[in-house]
């Protein structure tokens, strides 16, 4: 809402995110541009409230369902999902135990 706010007081695209602490170089020269045309359009569709609600990535709630799941639903949801942790720490114990096993015929 500010940078929209500063461009369309005078300033530049660049020179406001110069000023926010962006490198152009590292970001890209058109970056600014790209960045101003979805906060214009967020700002078009949503309103401010646009900017304070996420509505992507893994922060993001999805889709509104339609109904609350279960209890047993959820521990059905969550149950793959344990044991993948479970494998992964497994895996884990397995690959820390072959590394101290190398160090010590290292060391011999």
């Amino acid at each position: 809402m500010k940078t929209v706010t500063e461009y369309k007081s005078g300033k530049t695209l660049s020179q406001i995110f110069i000023e926010h602490g962006f490198d152009l170089e590292m970001i890209g020269k058109e970056q600014p541009k790209r960045c101003l045309k979805r906060w214009r359009d967020t700002f078009r569709k949503f309103g401010e409230e646009g900017f304070l609600t996420e509505r992507r990535g893994k922060g993001s709630t999805g889709r509104p369902s339609s109904k609350e799941l279960s209890i047993e639903d959820k521990l059905r949801k969550a149950e793959p999902r344990i044991k993948f942790l479970e494998a992964e720490n497994d895996f884990l114990k397995k690959l820390e135990e072959l590394e101290r096993q190398a160090v010590k015929k290292k060391q011999s």
